[in-house]
């Protein structure tokens, strides 16, 4: 409703330009990518799937018989009078704390987890076809993909799977390749200095 009032054809035109752009699934990345998650080996920023180990209270020096995952009295044991003088020592608040932590890991864990399924469920879905992505504006004209999980400006797994349906080679004579380079530098640290310095800091080391 913002933009009624507003008259930028330019805004509008680049908008479907992006919106046009067909966008295809790596298969070769996206393969890798099932294989690890599959496997649950947690590596290439894909989390993992099992939850983490909630710390054990006889690990903090709880009683012997203060614990036992099968027995019902675990609850009751936590009201007694031993559990509260227990958990007021410093074992007891250590263990506590990392509980609350693990509790907090495993509740982001899990978010990703299902992120993580989600993207690859999209992409499986979509491997063989070229797709578009819709875009929208914001409140201060910029743009974005509508889609949540999976798109260009998503997480490391979304991007990496992500390729464009007509690929075009990288050339010094239409810029790409020093774009390329811009990134390149970005990536290793060298990102506080002009856009030329990043080039020239590239391309001297193309034959390292």
């Amino acid at each position: 409703v913002e933009y009624d009032s507003l008259d930028m054809p330019q805004v509008y035109k680049a908008l479907n330009v992006i919106q046009e752009v067909p966008w295809r699934i790596n298969e070769r990345v996206l393969d890798a990518a099932l294989d690890a998650w599959t496997k649950d080996l947690g590596i290439a920023g894909l989390p993992l799937q099992a939850p983490p180990p909630m710390p054990h209270p006889r690990a903090a020096g709880a009683p012997p018989s203060a614990y036992d995952p099968r027995a019902a009295e675990w609850k009751e044991w936590h009201k007694s009078p031993k559990a509260v003088k227990w958990k007021k020592t410093d074992k007891g608040t250590r263990w506590r704390r990392d509980v609350s932590l693990a509790y907090a890991k495993r509740s982001k864990g899990l978010a990703s987890v299902v992120a993580t399924e989600r993207t690859l469920q999209v992409a499986r879905r979509f491997r063989e076809d070229a797709f578009y992505f819709p875009h929208m504006l914001d409140f201060r004209g910029r743009m974005y993909p509508i889609p949540v999980d999976f798109q260009p400006q998503g997480r490391d797994l979304a991007r990496g799977i992500l390729t464009f349906d007509e690929g075009r080679p990288v050339s010094r004579e239409d810029g790409s390749a020093g774009w390329l380079a811009i990134h390149l530098a970005n990536c290793m640290g060298i990102d506080k200095v002009s856009l030329d310095e990043r080039i020239a800091w590239v391309e001297e080391r193309e034959s390292l």
